[in-house]
């Protein structure tokens, strides 16, 4: 080889090993930049419609990405406490938990659970966008002191229901006018539903006895506080925007429009319009004589009708609404909505690995396809409330999303589930007449007061 051969040998040699070093530096650099995600994470989860929906298609993740997701699943109540002891010990188990909101401002405050601005922020990993959940549902329990600390997976909103063929009928609508001086429509005030209830309940059989009521509802335990909760929330705020309390944890509630709302069902009670088995029923029985076809309206989470729409007897002669408000007063509905939250103290490639996961089972599409499922869950993505397919396969999924435009998150307190527990016991015993509204009212306002100043909240 001639020397200037060699020389131009050498140049070229020099120049190929310069590109080769360059790309393996910056494909080093990208790996770099690239967080690492471990190969397994682990969902502390409740046995409800989402989670079964998500572990059908889980499998599709875990073979696109090689993450291997593992669910493990609790009872309601012992989730919750599962995860409280998780906090306390800053215990790395689980990667992902699934709770509440009835438990939610309790968990937040133990501040275990990861803030996902980094990620949402990391040009290496997806946005997951929680401004674009259903309104109201993410931020309340979500957004904790300016960061994204979890996502909602599980809807729950208030919803009013009616029988459309009886609303409809045409010798209902005459017999009503006649009696009422108004048209029979689906109520928009209490009043207007006080009324429609009245007419409704009646002896079908001619036996002497009521065999058919206007409303039908749940009054045990936390029911009870739902059911005073829908009337009371439909007065205007007490204090800015709150009704309940203020941020001092100063009791706003006792007052005469709560007594008001005990009151409104302490008459239907006592008047026989509300069904004779309400004070005794419990989350799981609520709509039990409504889909039987045994009463003109109801009023439930949202999410409990997906049994109403399979039910034969009733099926496709149910309407929704939003839930009725006071003559004077203002539309709202409750929102207790289940979040997913990264475990904090979790092994950073495995929080990564998880974030992956709950982007990937919260797209658009995969919601899309949960709720369409068997299972029926309500969407998460506010998108998906205005499908054609899931509004056919849930028909009141348009009326749910005005109601969240109109909602109002449970109160955003630790002991909120405490707090449900022994209002109910209140608002049942003054509906049995063991004491008065105005009682009962007073009654849990100090055992509240008791209870956050035992909690040291009034230093």
């Amino acid at each position: 080889m001639s020397k200037s051969k060699w020389l131009v040998f050498c140049v070229l040699l020099l120049f190929a090993a310069g590109f080769f070093f360059a790309g393996k530096e910056k494909e080093g650099a990208k790996e770099k930049g690239a967080p690492k995600v471990a190969s397994v994470i682990k969902i502390l989860s409740i046995d409800y419609p989402n989670t079964r929906a998500e572990l059908e298609i889980k499998g599709e993740f875990e073979a696109e990405t090689g993450i291997m997701v593992e669910y493990q699943l609790f009872p309601y109540l012992g989730a919750h406490d599962k995860i409280k002891l998780a906090l306390a010990t800053k215990d790395d188990t689980f990667d992902v938990y699934q709770y509440d909101s009835y438990f939610a401002s309790g968990l937040n405050m133990a501040e275990g659970f990861q803030p996902m601005d980094e990620y949402i922020a990391d040009p290496n990993l997806p946005d997951i966008d929680p401004e674009s959940f259903v309104p109201n549902s993410w931020e309340p329990w979500g957004l904790y002191k300016g960061e994204c600390i979890s996502i909602p997976t599980l809807q729950a909103i208030r919803l009013f229901g009616y029988r459309m063929d009886l609303f409809n009928d045409s010798k209902e609508k005459a017999n009503f006018k006649k009696q009422y001086g108004y048209e029979l429509t689906p109520p928009d005030t209490w009043e207007q539903l006080a009324d429609v209830a009245k007419f409704f309940t009646r002896d079908t059989d001619d036996d002497g006895k009521r065999d058919f009521w206007g409303f039908c509802g749940g009054f045990a335990n936390n029911p009870a506080w739902d059911s005073m909760a829908d009337t009371y929330l439909s007065f205007k705020p007490i204090k800015g925007e709150d009704y309940w309390f203020d941020k001092e944890y100063n009791i706003l509630f006792d007052n005469e429009k709560c007594v008001k709302a005990i009151q409104y069902w302490t008459d239907a009670w006592n008047w026989g319009w509300l069904d004779p088995g309400a004070v005794k029923r419990d989350y799981g029985s609520i709509r039990d004589l409504f889909d039987a076809g045994k009463t003109a309206m109801t009023l439930a989470w949202h999410d409990e009708f997906q049994y109403t729409e399979t039910n034969p007897i009733v099926m496709g002669k149910v309407g929704y609404k939003k839930i009725p408000k006071w003559k004077d007063g203002v539309y709202h509905a409750q929102i207790a909505v289940q979040q997913y939250a990264i475990n904090k103290y979790a092994p950073e490639d495995r929080k990564v690995a998880a974030y992956r996961y709950l982007y990937w089972i919260k797209t658009p599409e995969n919601d899309k396809r949960q709720a369409l499922s068997e299972h029926i869950k309500m969407p998460d993505r506010e998108v998906n409330y205005y499908d054609a397919e899931i509004i056919e396969k849930q028909p009141y999924t348009d009326e749910v999303i005005e109601n969240y435009k109109v909602g109002y998150p449970i109160p955003l307190i630790a002991e909120q589930n405490e707090f449900a527990y022994l209002f109910g016991q209140e608002i049942q015993a003054a509906m049995l007449g063991q004491k008065t509204a105005k009682a009962a009212v007073k009654s849990a306002a100090q055992q509240m007061k008791d209870m956050f100043e035992q909690a040291g909240y009034y230093k």
